[in-house]
């Protein structure tokens, strides 16, 4: 929320978000996971079997 990747609205002192707003951010960072640990598997690939 701090760095604006996820937009929101303040309620007193609470933020709030809305749920399409947090499912399309927990999609993004999903994918991102999958694709760093798809690079990690690689990269261990390459320096275990010299692929």
């Amino acid at each position: 929320m701090n760095r604006g990747d996820l937009p929101f609205r303040y309620v007193g002192k609470h933020r709030r978000a809305l749920l399409k707003d947090v499912l399309g951010l927990k999609s993004k960072l999903d994918v991102r996971q999958a694709v760093d640990a798809l690079a990690e598997d690689t990269e261990d690939l390459i320096q275990t079997h010299g692929l």
